[in-house]
């Protein structure tokens, strides 16, 4: 017999019952020229919960990112892309219904060492 406690047997709010992160990065030289690296990887987040007793939930999802970067030793310029396919996703499930994730992204940085003599 089932106790009063609607949350019995219920899933833990905002704790899915899977993640997984698959990433991969692949170093190359071009033209004789070293320091180049190209990534891309999956994230994965399973239905996610609002409360215990399960009534508001966020569906799973899948995103695809990536990475572009090329390094010397006095300077490097990197490219993320992330959810590259601009999925729409949703974070976390509340009782109003629940937060989007980031729409399609794309982030450049370029770094300077000039403490590094090679």
């Amino acid at each position: 017999m089932k106790s009063g406690d609607a949350s019995q047997d219920n899933h833990p709010q905002g704790a899915p019952a899977h993640i997984a992160n698959l990433w991969s990065t692949y170093d190359f030289a071009k033209a004789g020229m070293q320091g180049f690296k190209v990534g891309a990887g999956l994230n994965y987040l399973g239905k996610t919960f609002s409360d215990i007793t399960d009534v508001n939930s966020a569906p799973s999802y899948v995103i695809g990112n990536a990475t572009f970067s090329y390094d010397k030793s006095m300077w490097g310029f990197h490219l993320n892309v992330d959810n590259f396919t601009n999925r729409r996703y949703f974070l976390a499930a509340n009782a109003a219904g629940a937060y989007v994730g980031n729409s399609a992204a794309v982030y450049g940085q370029v770094t300077f060492n000039l403490g590094s003599h090679r």
